[in-house]
């Protein structure tokens, strides 16, 4: 598996990715929600930080998007941290590694900028990612969970970068 920064040319397949994996986990209720529309933002994401994509034998299968704090898509990051957003990971790909390599890509790029902490935050009945956070050394930060929105409550998790 090869893990990169996105290239211009894969922001519609990568948006497109990002909605259907989200989709298929139950995050989104359909294609036109406020966050669907957020998700397919890939351009502005990739102004304002980094956002990584994953092939396996030529084929898009996963992304994830690294926001420095102060930028518009950093929710919760601090000064020292970089928050991860919208982990994506192709629906045929699921349980190959792919979370775990774009993760561990996460973690590369902001050892090598100096960063200290990782954060992110996960929607409270997203189990499938709060095992794979727990999993990879995130420890639970409920002192900083914030809700965006009267129905949902997102959990935040940070981890020193290794």
């Amino acid at each position: 598996m090869k893990v990169r920064e996105i290239e211009e040319s894969e922001f519609e397949a990568v948006a497109k990715l990002r909605v259907d994996a989200f989709l298929a986990a139950g995050m989104v209720k359909d294609r036109e929600t406020p966050y669907a529309q957020c998700l397919r933002t890939v351009p502005d994401h990739a102004q304002h930080g980094h956002v990584l994509v994953a092939y396996e034998d030529e084929k898009l299968v996963g992304t994830v998007t690294i926001a420095p704090p102060g930028s518009p898509h950093a929710d919760i990051a601090v000064a020292g941290e970089w928050e991860v957003r919208f982990l994506a990971v192709a629906v045929d790909a699921w349980g190959t590694g792919v979370g775990d390599a774009l993760m561990a890509s996460c973690n590369e790029l902001a050892r090598t900028a100096g960063v200290h902490n990782l954060a992110l935050s996960v929607i409270s009945d997203n189990a499938a990612a709060h095992q794979l956070y727990a999993r990879l050394g995130f420890i639970r930060e409920p002192n900083r969970d914030f809700s965006p929105t009267a129905e949902v409550l997102l959990e935040v998790y940070t981890r020193p970068v290794n």
